[in-house]
């Protein structure tokens, strides 16, 4: 009996048991509080958030349901040194200070632009001179495109692609970045379209950070245009593949399959012709696929389409639904007039930027600016302080992250950071 009893005495409460605790720590929300709240707990919760080991698997377990932190965006305001900066969307008490994240111009960047921001990671373009589309440079003398982690603060710059001097490369060009097989590993996709107006081809090339090399390049033939008019639209990572939309006198989408490396064509939804680009954005469809959303822009109106394939392999677009915004944001016929009238010569509700991860566009329109759950279909008013910063921009790059201590490309850390936003 006395055995019985010191056996049970000397038994530790579930919660005083580190393993366990590990396992439920980990699975508080995403949110940039929970750390912070957790480690004002106890010493040993303080302790057991601030291990390097538990940031890293915390940052592991979320990343596929990273919160949508705000938007990047560079700017172009007159003198500007193309600085990017960052605007926070989340409430309190989630929300980042709006100087959070921060990078400077490079006294040594004649132009840069931002080209995607995907896994926490931000991927930047940066040429030797201010008006590319005058200045046709060898792709040689370019400066290193760079990847930025903006919670650690890394940077980590990787020479452009070698090319032969007889391809000539056009202004127009686009890329991806993304994480691959956990944290400490990543992949860049670069994007260009030739210069020759005959048989003028897009093509791809793929860097891993784990060689350090860029793979061979990957071509497909753009179809027969006067001109091209704008590629700059970010990608979308849906299912392996990721999406850019090309416009110019005629549009497309191009997939480029991250696993057999392949350039695809698709044409765009016939109504895309007519629109202005702000009018519609490719998407993520239920199950992982290709998704398409049309803004009808005087209607209130927005049209989801889904990319099918049939038992042939042919593709077609197909309208799975149409969103009433009007509704969803209480216009009646003579609100709608009315701000016609008011709005005349101004351009309408448009789309901003998507966020993959949790399906979230952002919505401008004449009554403010709104972050809109497609899933849901919940709009979110954002504070009017942002409105001058979007009236600019035609898009912005949406930041989803699971924002704790800094993990970088090294697996480095800072274990005081979690305590940042305390």
């Amino acid at each position: 009996m006395t055995s019985h009893r010191r056996l049970r005495s000397t038994a530790r409460p579930p919660l005083e048991n580190d393993d366990l605790l590990s396992e439920v720590l980990l699975r508080l929300p995403p949110q940039p509080s929970s750390i912070p709240r957790a480690s004002l707990v106890c010493n040993p919760w303080r302790s057991l958030v601030s291990d390097p080991g538990f940031l890293r698997r915390f940052r592991l377990q979320h990343r596929r349901n990273a919160p949508l932190l705000g938007f990047f965006y560079i700017s172009f305001a007159e003198g500007s040194s193309r600085d990017i900066y960052f605007v926070p969307t989340m409430d309190r008490p989630n929300r980042l200070p709006e100087g959070r994240f921060y990078l400077p111009a490079d006294p040594e960047d004649g132009y840069r632009a931002l080209l995607g921001c995907r896994d926490g990671l931000v991927l930047i373009l940066r040429l030797p001179w201010r008006c590319p589309e005058k200045t046709k440079t060898p792709l040689a003398s370019w400066r290193p495109v760079l990847v930025w982690d903006p919670v650690s603060g890394d940077q980590h710059p990787i020479p452009v692609p070698l090319v032969p001097d007889d391809v000539k490369l056009s202004w127009w060009n686009n890329g991806a970045v993304l994480r691959r097989a956990g944290l400490d590993q990543f992949q860049v996709v670069l994007l260009m379209a030739e210069e020759e107006k005959q048989n003028r081809r897009l093509i791809a090339w793929i860097y891993s950070s784990e060689t350090r090399e860029w793979g061979n390049p990957t071509s497909t033939l753009l179809p027969s245009w006067d001109f091209l008019g704008d590629m700059a639209k970010p990608a979308v990572l849906a299912g392996n593949s990721l999406y850019w939309i090309l416009v110019g006198s005629s549009s497309s989408i191009f997939e480029f399959d991250l696993g057999t490396e392949r350039l695809i064509v698709i044409p765009v939804p016939r109504q895309l012709h007519m629109m202005h680009r702000s009018h519609y954005s490719i998407l993520q469809a239920d199950g992982g696929g290709l998704g398409f959303l049309c803004l009808l822009e005087w209607d209130y109106k927005a049209v989801l389409y889904n990319w099918k394939t049939d038992c042939d392999g042919v593709g077609s677009w197909v309208i799975v639904r149409v969103i009433e915004l009007d509704k969803l944001l209480s216009l009646n016929e003579e609100k709608k007039y009315e701000l016609l009238c008011e709005n005349e010569h101004k351009e309408g509700t448009g789309i901003l930027g998507f966020a993959e991860k949790n399906n979230v566009i952002l919505l401008k329109t004449f009554i403010g600016l709104f972050m809109f759950e497609l899933d849901s279909l919940q709009l979110k008013k954002l504070p009017r302080t942002h409105e001058h910063i979007f009236d600019v921009h035609e898009f912005v790059h949406a930041f989803e992250c699971v924002y704790a201590a800094g993990t970088g490309f090294g697996g480095g850390h800072d274990g005081a950071e979690v305590l940042h936003n305390a």
